[in-house]
C-alpha cells in the first residue's frame, strides 16, 4: 500500500504533516487501517505536508455567493500541498492525494472533495495542488 511520496518543499513553505489514507482492498497488505462510511482505508506509509490556504474562512471559486453561505472554518477547508508521486503509468507526477481520499491533519479528519493543480515556479517546474477537504463528522474507526 505504500505510496513514495517525493517531497518537494519550495522555499517558505512551512504547513503541518498529516497523514493520507487510500481505499484499501483485502488483497493488500497495509498496517494503520481506519473504517469510515463502511469501506476501508488503508495509510499511505509516508506523511505529507498540507497549509492552509489562509486563516478564518475560506473563500469559495464562487464568488457570487451570499457571505452566509461561505463554508466556515470547521467543516471546509482548502489546503495547498507540494507532495507529489511518480505515477509510472502515466510517465508524470502527480499529487499524493486523491478524490475521496481520507487525510488527518490539524487535529481532524477530512475528506478530499477535489483538486486542482498549479504550476507557480517556472524555472523548478514546483507544482502546487490546491485540495478542497470537507471535515468529517462521522466516527471513524481504527482497525
Amino acid at each position: 500500500m505504500g505510496i513514495k511520496v517525493e517531497k518537494r518543499l519550495p522555499f517558505g513553505f512551512k504547513g503541518e504533516w498529516g497523514k493520507v489514507y487510500k481505499l484499501y482492498t483485502y488483497t493488500e497488505v497495509a498496517s494503520n487501517v481506519i473504517e469510515w462510511q463502511r469501506s476501508s482505508y488503508a495509510d499511505i506509509g509516508d506523511d505529507v505536508q498540507f497549509k492552509y490556504i489562509e486563516d478564518g474562512v475560506d473563500k469559495t471559486t464562487d464568488i457570487t455567493q451570499p457571505i452566509m453561505n461561505l463554508p466556515t472554518k470547521s467543516e471546509y477547508r482548502l489546503v495547498k500541498t507540494t507532495d507529489a508521486y511518480f505515477n509510472v503509468e502515466t510517465s508524470n507526477y502527480e499529487c499524493v492525494v486523491g478524490i475521496n481520499d481520507i487525510v488527518k491533519i490539524f487535529g481532524c479528519w477530512w475528506v478530499v472533495e477535489k483538486i486542482e493543480e498549479r504550476s507557480i515556479f517556472t524555472p523548478s517546474k514546483q507544482t502546487f495542488y490546491y485540495c478542497g477537504l470537507k471535515k468529517i463528522f462521522d466516527k471513524i474507526v481504527i482497525k
